[in-house]
């Protein structure tokens, strides 16, 4: 099927899912069906990602198994690679390289106008302990920086002015503090499930001594709007050889 025909059945779909009362099935049924049967936009796969990654949590608290940030982002960037291989280019860094980055991966996008916007992402897990990101103001002790210091310092300085951002692998277990705090954004809780957050906004959140508890700060992968906050590169990014 031709995704550009899909896309009003898709919104159908979504539509229906909120009416339905956010059933599990239902949100199964809807993700996998377009992730298997049609051909997803780059905002299909974001979207149908953040319900895996939801789920794949979701699981895993169910028996009291915590998944490593790692394990979701190479889950969650091979489908990436495997489905828009000419839409987004992913480089990835080392351990070692995180600590000088500040960041997990960089990201470039494209589309129609042959034009890349190039981001920086650090990525956090929610701790299903306590039920926070544990770790997002994290500062290495030898460091003057804390890492979101050195995330948005590389990124802006870099010669090509990347976005810093943080990604979050969210889930909860319908927790009344979450619910009433997202519930005019995006009805449908399983969007959450890969995060998009503003290095700038955990840099302001570090200042205060807070981590996000309203997610009104938050974006869902598939409805973040990442290519309309700066303007393109007429290039594409250097790739490794």
């Amino acid at each position: 099927m031709d995704s550009g025909n899909h896309q009003p059945f898709y919104q159908v779909l979504e539509r229906s899912l909120c009416q339905l009362g956010n059933t599990k099935a239902a949100n199964q049924f809807l993700h996998f069906y377009i992730f298997l049967y049609m051909r997803p936009t780059l905002c299909d796969t974001f979207r149908s990602l953040s319900f895996l990654t939801w789920d794949m949590l979701a699981k895993g608290r169910s028996v009291d198994c915590q998944i490593g940030e790692e394990t979701l982002t190479d889950i969650n960037i091979l489908e990436l690679k495997i489905r828009h291989s000419s839409e987004i280019y992913t480089r990835t860094f080392s351990t070692t390289q995180e600590g000088s980055e500040g960041a997990d991966w960089e990201w470039w996008f494209t589309g129609s106008s042959k034009k890349w916007i190039g981001f920086r992402v650090q990525a956090k897990v929610i701790d299903f302990e306590t039920n926070s990101f544990e770790h997002l103001h994290y500062q290495n002790k030898n460091n003057p920086l804390s890492q979101c210091q050195i995330l948005i310092q590389r990124a802006v300085e870099s010669s090509s002015r990347l976005i810093p951002l943080y990604c979050l692998y969210s889930n909860w277990n319908n927790s009344p503090q979450f619910t009433s705090r997202y519930a005019n954004y995006y009805p449908v809780q399983e969007s959450y499930g890969c995060s998009i957050l503003s290095a700038f906004a955990v840099r302001y959140l570090q200042s205060k001594k807070r981590k996000p508890a309203n997610f009104k700060v938050l974006r869902p992968y598939s409805g973040s709007q990442l290519s309309e906050v700066q303007e393109p590169h007429p290039q594409p990014p250097p790739r490794k050889r």
